[in-house]
């Protein structure tokens, strides 16, 4: 009982001091987290692909849909945010 407290003591205690240390982008002025900037990105270019998956004929080869296009933006968001800001 003692060691999950602690442990979880410990791991408040690095999210609260490692979340000042996140990126910002100035946009009009204003700042914004980067992290916000990513899944913007990620939904935005996983739009994009459906035509280019229909122009290589491989979309009806992608099953579930309903998966396949969020974890394309999940996955474009996160290398986003490696390549960009990390």
């Amino acid at each position: 009982m003692r060691k999950g407290l602690l442990l979880f003591a410990s791991l408040s205690a690095v999210l609260v001091f490692v979340s000042g240390c996140d990126p910002l982008i100035q946009i009009g002025g204003a700042f914004f987290p980067c992290w916000l900037f990513c899944p913007i990105l990620g939904a935005f270019l996983s739009f994009l692909c459906r035509p280019l998956f229909i122009a290589l004929r491989v979309e009806d080869l992608l099953w579930p849909r309903a998966l396949v296009y969020p974890s394309i933006a999940v996955f474009i968001a996160c290398l986003s945010y490696i390549l960009f800001f990390r």
